[in-house]
């Protein structure tokens, strides 16, 4: 009876709902508009082309019938002002929100904090975890004009600590401008690189210089801003005009890369080694090498490290060795370790086997061993640990994560 009683209330509830939202009056479709184009020797129609112009008066005043359309409906959810409030009574009970965090090998903390009052996150560091904090930088100084809200998107400070990269974009939008900071005087220096997004500045071993991925075009509604980019050497102070071309498809024909793909090539420290990564919707990475004083020679030797018919989908190096996760011929993933210097694949070590009841997810490589992660049946996951010198693959120290709820 009592499950008869809450089906009952259920339909009434659903009932009277409906009956809300039949009473509310919907907003006009949009006008159809075909526009027909030919890709490939196929023709493909667009019936809503016309909406790409966002200036287009008919398509704001849609926009604006849509907006007022939800917000009826939102506006009538039941105790919705309770709801709100109580949400921002949780987000009092945090004093603040930590994200992203980096921390140097000198122990210096750099990261974004936000607190409730705030709606983006400004910069902070800190020399060691107990050190007093000192602000940076707030994004909201970036620029004058008050339709955007400006945010921190990325950054990357010197190995030293010396030094930031940071990347700033209106209103999180794929469009960044990437500014560097003295961090002991807390001064910018003059320039800015726009044409960024995902540049991930990669500072070289000097401190005084990175390399970075830079767009095509600033453009966000350029189809193509995204094809042809390039990754550039930028020295701190100087005019990034003058910036030099280190790995790009126009550079390197020889290498095959795709106009759609992207050439980012970063400095490791750990093996003193720069590499090329072709990235692109692919997870098998296509990835190239060379020693990192060819970063000044007119023409680097890139060397091919791995190709997609490798089927590596992520790898670490040391100095002598590298690691390398994939699945092939081990469809739950293992973990082989080869020679840096002289890499062969088809005769690396095995030093994590294939899980047989369970999927090898992650890994990390410190100087005593290797941890890695095992995935069951989508709820579980073991964190493991792989001492150094071990002659068998005992796991003799275990983590479980549990994502399945009590």
């Amino acid at each position: 009876m009592r499950v008869k009683a809450l089906l009952l209330l259920l339909s009434l509830s659903l009932v009277v709902h409906c009956t809300q939202k039949a009473s509310l009056k919907r907003p006009p479709l949009a006008r159809v508009d075909v526009v027909e184009e030919e890709y490939f020797g196929r023709k493909i129609s667009d019936p809503y082309r016309y909406m790409e112009n966002l200036d287009n008066p008919e398509v704001q005043e849609w926009m604006r019938l849509q907006a007022d359309y939800v917000r009826s409906i939102l506006d009538r959810i039941p105790h919705r002002q309770y709801l709100i409030d109580k949400m921002h009574e949780f987000d009092r009970r945090k004093s603040s929100r930590i994200s992203p965090l980096r921390i140097t090998d000198n122990d210096y903390y750099f990261y974004l904090k936000t607190t409730p009052e705030d709606e983006t996150g400004k910069l902070y560091y800190r020399v060691g975890y107990e050190g007093d904090e000192v602000f940076l930088y707030d994004p909201e100084t970036f620029s004058s004009d008050t339709t955007k809200k400006f945010v921190i998107n990325d950054l990357s400070p010197s190995d030293d600590g010396s030094k930031i990269a940071f990347e700033v974009a209106p209103n999180g939008s794929e469009s960044s401008t990437v500014l560097i900071m003295d961090v002991a005087s807390r001064k910018l220096y003059p320039e800015q690189i726009d044409r960024c997004w995902f540049a991930v500045p990669s500072w070289l071993p000097s401190g005084d210089a990175f390399l970075y991925l830079r767009l095509r075009s600033s453009d966000v509604h350029d189809k193509d801003r995204e094809k042809n980019s390039k990754t550039y050497l930028h020295v701190v102070g100087t005019d990034p005009s003058n910036d030099v071309e280190i790995f790009s498809r126009s550079k390197y024909p020889d290498l095959g890369i795709k106009p759609e793909e992207f050439p980012l090539a970063q400095y490791d420290k750990d093996s003193g080694y720069l590499y090329g990564l072709v990235l692109s919707v692919d997870r098998r990475l296509n990835v190239y090498y060379a020693p990192t004083a060819e970063v000044n020679r007119d023409r680097i030797e890139w060397k091919p490290l791995f190709g997609p018919e490798d089927e590596v989908y992520n790898f670490y190096p040391t100095r002598d060795k590298l690691y390398i996760y994939t699945p092939k011929n081990a469809p739950n993933f293992k973990l082989l370790r080869t020679s840096l210097q002289h890499p062969d694949l088809s005769h690396a070590e095995v030093v994590v086997e294939e899980p047989k009841d369970g999927t090898l997810t992650d890994f990390a490589v410190t100087s005593d061993g290797i941890y890695y992660t095992v995935s069951r049946n989508g709820v579980e996951e073991k964190l493991y640990y792989e001492g150094f010198g071990k002659k068998t693959h005992s796991k003799f120290a275990c983590l479980s994560l549990r994502a399945a709820s009590r």
